[in-house]
Formats: C-alpha cells, structure tokens, sequence
C-alpha cells in the first residue's frame, strides 16, 4: 500500500465516521402513582418528572429530536392496567428545564380542570361578546369559535420559561387522545422529528377515571365488561350555578354559551349550563362521577396506577442533522388549525 492509497484510505475512514448515522434509542419515564376509588377522577398536573442523565447530559443546551412516543397505565410492577378498570380521558405533558416545569407546575395548581380558564374569553374565544338579545327577549348564539386549549397552554408554557428567565421554547405532547392510545404509534416520517429543548424534566396531565365497578365481579369472570357510563363524565355530585356560569365555584374552559347555530338548533344539551348532563366541565380532579347517595366513598378501595411514557429519539441534535420540526403534537390541533384558518367548523 502506498502513501497516497493510506492517506485515502484513513482519510475514508474519517468522513465515514462523521457522517454515521445517529442512533435510535427508547427511554420510559414512569409517572408517580396515582390513587383512585371507583368513580374517582384524577385530572390533575403531577409534579417534574426528571429525565434519565443521559439524555440530560447528550442534550443541555441542545435539541432533542424525538422520533415517536406512546403512553400507558401500568401498575408498580409493570404490568399493563386493563383499560375497562381505568379510563384514560386524555392526557397532555410539557417538557424543557426543570425550573420551567416546576414554574409552570405550580401556577397549574388552581386549575380543577386541568387548564386555567382564561381571564375573560376575548383572544381565545374568535369573536367573544355575549350572546345577542332579539327584540323579543329570546337569547340567540353567535357563533363563536373556541381557539382549542393547547393554544392556553402553550402561552403559559412560555410564560413559565420568561418567570425563570429563560427564552419562551417549550415542548407540548398529547391531549385529545386518550384510552385508544395504548399501542398506538406516533412515529413520523424521515426527516422530521417532535423536539424538546435542553430536556431536564417533563410534567404530565393525566386525566384518569377509576372504572372498576366493584360490583362487576361476576360480569368479569364471564367474559363480557360492558362500557362503563363515567367514561362520558355524567354530573351527578357538582354544583352547577345557572348564574354565574360555575361549576363548583369554577369557572370552566370552554365557557359555556359557546355553541354554534347549528348545536343550539338542535337543542344539544351541552349548550347550555341549566341543560348540561356530562362532559369534561364536571370531571374535575378529586370529583366522584357515581352517585354518592348510594355509596359510602370511605368504603371503596384504592387503585394504583402510574401513568407511562415511552420516548424513541435520535442522539444527536435536532437541529445539526437538519430535522423538520412539529409542534402542539395533538389531535385537538388539527381544530385548532382549522379554527385559526376560520374554516367552517365550529
């Protein structure tokens, strides 16, 4: 071999180690427990979740390009919780520095409902004036569109990062999706990746319901679970103030009053605080959806179950490979964009 076939070979070598491929590699992060009797609902923010050091360590001061995630319930040992004993409604997670997330965290504390309301509708409710009056009294809708949560949560995701002096990048995973996530793959195609800036932490929403009706026993062991009636969050126990627009004393997101035309035509009951059965405004955390004039709550026994992440990513930057970026990663926000593009849903 001579000089100049050497020198090529080694310098071979070298480019072709520079220009290897990144690794694919899959973490878990397993959420704190979550303790629930039956009827109960957890829908609350946990508190920062760290991440492994290595990946810490590989991205401070970078970007962490993930590829694909998913989510379960699980129980201490691993095992998978079965979906008929606890309902995932929905779930959403933020992720960045730690000290973003703990800030973002602790102003979430006062939101029942997993989202703080908005102070007044007008930004965030497309057209936001009260419901006009006809000549004759009668209250009519007007059509305002809702700019869905994920935009409120993204704004004071940024407001977190800006309280602890960091620039406004932060990371947001999930929300609509719920249950019929267990074995479902978010993986995107070549060249794009969800990405989370300097990860140090991640702090998840999980709304969960305890379904495991105690008297399903015998059901059980025939085979045949049937759906259970808290998946659509009936109001049995919650206070619903037809004059402030409260339930419980809370104000919700969305506010109601706040259907289009065509709901309020039909006569849909959700259009209305003095007609509303069920829904997300009566799912609050720490609030029983069975009647509690039937039970004794003290007498139920707790179920514990954590929720779960798995994270496929590349090691390396995000931004030095040359990876598209998605955000708001959510199905809610393909009607965000719809809304934003003031399409005709409502």
């Amino acid at each position: 071999m001579n000089a100049l076939t050497a020198t090529t070979l080694a310098l071979g070598l070298v480019v072709g180690s520079a220009c290897a491929a990144p690794v694919e590699k899959t973490i878990e992060i397993v959420g704190p427990p979550i303790k629930l009797r039956y009827g109960e609902v957890h829908n609350t923010w946990q508190p920062p979740i760290d991440f492994p050091d290595e990946v810490k360590q590989k991205f401070a001061n970078k970007t962490m390009p993930v590829l694909d995630w998913s989510v379960d319930i699980v129980y201490k040992n691993g095992s998978q919780v079965p979906l008929y004993d606890t309902y995932n409604h929905h779930y959403i997670l933020s992720a960045g520095t730690r000290p973003a997330m703990q800030r973002f965290h602790d102003m979430m504390q006062d939101a029942p409902f997993g989202v703080r309301a908005p102070n007044g509708t007008v930004g965030w409710v497309k057209g936001a004036v009260p419901p006009t009056q006809q000549d004759d009294g009668a209250e009519t809708p007007n059509n305002r569109k809702l700019l869905m949560t994920p935009a409120i949560h993204h704004e004071l995701l940024e407001q977190a990062s800006r309280d602890v002096g960091q620039a406004p990048h932060v990371a947001q995973i999930g929300s609509a999706s719920g249950a019929e996530e267990r074995h479902t793959s978010h993986r995107l195609p070549r060249g794009y990746a969800y990405m989370i800036d300097s990860p140090e932490a991640l702090t998840p929403l999980f709304h969960f319901i305890n379904t495991k009706d105690p008297s399903r026993a015998a059901i059980n062991s025939a085979g045949d679970v049937p759906v259970s009636k808290l998946l659509q969050c009936p109001c049995l126990n919650q206070v619903l103030n037809a004059t402030d627009g409260t339930v419980d004393g809370w104000e919700p997101y969305p506010p109601f009053g706040t259907c289009s035309p065509d709901f309020y035509a039909e006569g849909n009951p959700s259009c209305d605080i003095t007609t509303y059965q069920g829904g997300w405004r009566c799912c609050e955390d720490g609030k029983f959806l069975i009647d509690l004039d039937d039970v004794d709550v003290d007498d139920l026994p707790y179920d514990e179950v954590h929720g779960k992440f798995m994270f496929t990513y590349l090691d390396d930057d995000a931004h030095e490979l040359g990876l598209k970026q998605l955000q708001f990663i959510t199905q809610v926000s393909i009607l965000l964009l719809a809304l934003l593009l003031d399409s005709d849903l409502a």
